[in-house]
Formats: C-alpha cells, structure tokens, sequence
C-alpha cells in the first residue's frame, strides 16, 4: 500500500538559526561526532529544541535518517567563520529548497503572501509557517542569496495580550484587587494542568509534518508563544 504523500512530507527547518549556527560554530567545531542524536546536544536544549534541530539538519541534507553526517556538515563545520561557508549554504539551500527554487515564483521579486504560500504548500501551518520563513531569510542571507524587499521577516508571536479595564480598553497598568492575582494564578494553573493530562503523547513514530504541529501546539499550551 502507498503511504499517502501528506504523511510522508519534510517540512521546512523552522528552528531558530542563531541556534544552528551556535551549535556548528561552538559543539562540532571541536569535532563533528560519528553520529548526531541527543546526547550531543547542549544540556541547555529542550526537548522541543533537539528534535526540530535533528530535523532540521536531516531536511538540509547534513544528516542522514540515522542521525549519520554527511560530507556538506563536515564542509560546512570546517568553513565556519570565513567567506567559504557562503558558498557551501548556497548549494545546501539550492538542494533543499526545491520547492521555492524551482517554482514560478522569482525570489527577487516576490510578495511576503507568495513566499507564505510556498511554505504552507511545502507542508507548514500556523506559527510554524512564521518560523520556517525566518530560518529560509537567515540561511539565504548566509548564502548571499538576495530575496525581494518587499519580504520581511515575520515577527515572532509573544502571546502577550494587554489586560483590558471593565470599559474592555487596553490597560497594561491596571492593577488586580486584592487576592484577585492568586485566584487567577491558581485557576490558570489548574486549568494548564488539566489540558496538559489531555494532550496527546508525543509518538516520535510520527510522520515530521505531525510532529512539527505537536511541538507547535505543546509550545502554546506551555505559553512559549
């Protein structure tokens, strides 16, 4: 039986890039280990964070499926910090980002609208759409590559909403009553507990466009958007 191909799709890198780069620049440049998994990880990473790592390096071709390195990390951790590493992302994203580079839409010229279509197509939704498009607009501007003016970066979503008065209008100073913080706090966190002994269990079985939509979902649930 064929699996179907929405189950099977890559999705687009969408961890942080300083975050790629931190740990090119300051773990594997000390040696790129024979296998990359967890365990190489900086203890300071989340879970959330290794595993969107892991796929990231697998979707740019720098790991196989086993976590093995291919020759591309090895160049790319050897050119880090001179003007060769330039050339070596320009063939990593020209292999990756076939989606984009070989579609009707001219990155010089396009719109924030067509480069979020591209993404959505290419298997991203939501906030995770927004974060797929900042780590393409980093890893281009590290491979020289020029993109349209008219796409900006995508500004990453706070969570943060401004409390309103009883007249419904925005007020950041507004002050609780007295015992009015605690009662809040604690029915917050009661209710954050009960929708965390809902949520599903992470399955790393399954398919990346899936997985991506968990870590998504969990990071909101967890306020970390």
């Amino acid at each position: 039986m064929k699996k179907d191909k929405a189950t099977t799709q890559k999705v687009p890198p969408y961890v942080s890039y300083k975050t790629l780069e931190n740990f090119i620049d300051n773990s594997l440049k000390k040696g790129v280990p024979g296998r990359i998994d967890a365990s190489v990880y900086p203890p300071s990473f989340s879970g959330s964070i290794k595993w969107q790592l892991t796929s990231a390096l697998t979707y740019l071709g720098l790991i196989n499926s086993d976590g093995i390195p291919e020759n591309k990390l090895d160049l790319l951790v050897a050119a880090a910090g001179t003007e060769d590493q330039q050339g070596i992302w320009k063939t990593i994203i020209e292999d990756s980002y076939g989606f984009l580079l070989n579609s009707n839409v001219d990155l010089k010229t396009m719109t924030p609208s067509q480069l979020r279509e591209a993404f959505e197509k290419a298997g991203t939704s939501g906030a995770t759409t927004a974060k797929a498009i900042r780590f393409f607009m980093s890893v281009a501007k590290a491979a020289g590559i020029g993109l349209s003016p008219h796409v900006k970066a995508p500004r990453p979503y706070s969570g943060k909403r401004a409390k309103k008065t009883n007249t419904g209008k925005p007020n950041g100073d507004q002050q609780p009553h007295e015992g009015e913080t605690t009662h809040h706090s604690t029915s917050e966190k009661e209710w954050n507990k009960m929708l965390l002994d809902k949520f599903p269990t992470f399955d790393p079985t399954w398919p990346d466009d899936v997985k991506a939509k968990w870590f998504d979902a969990f990071d909101k649930l967890m306020g970390k958007k």
